[in-house]
């Protein structure tokens, strides 16, 4: 935060064991402008494969629910081999799913549909609000 109050950017990395998390502080003021500079503190963006856009992405495409599981597999870094014995099929069976999940995408290599997956807008589930309707007719009428 230090850095952050000089007008300088930071980006701090938490980690513990397996689970990481980034922290980007950028200033908002530069510290001869303001009394009390400000500072933005933002926090590493949900996985990629926890986004409601690439279950989004997969229907878009057609995809198979075999497909679409492959494409998970993908975004969260697993290997082939392990997608395959996930699954419970050969390897030959997950080389096969990924052509096809890289034709429908239109992507000519793995890297590629990972950038466009990458690339996708973040979009979670709408919140559901749940407030009671009044029954009394008169707060709806108008004057």
């Amino acid at each position: 935060m230090e850095s952050s109050f000089r007008g300088q950017r930071k980006l701090l990395m938490l980690v513990s064991g397996e689970k990481e998390l980034s922290l980007a502080f950028t200033p908002l003021s530069h510290p001869l402008e303001a009394d009390a500079p400000s500072v933005l503190v933002l926090l590493s963006r949900q996985n990629t494969c926890d986004n409601l856009a690439v279950r989004m992405f997969a229907r878009s495409l057609n995809l198979s629910p075999s497909e679409e599981s492959v494409l998970m597999g993908l975004c969260r870094g697993l290997q082939i081999t392990e997608i395959a014995t996930q699954h419970g099929v050969a390897e030959s069976t997950v080389r096969s799913q990924i052509k096809t999940l890289r034709e429908k995408a239109g992507a000519p290599s793995i890297r590629r549909l990972l950038h466009r997956v990458n690339s996708l807008p973040p979009v979670v589930p709408a919140l559901r609000i749940i407030t009671p309707m009044p029954h009394n007719a008169t707060e709806f009428s108008h004057p």
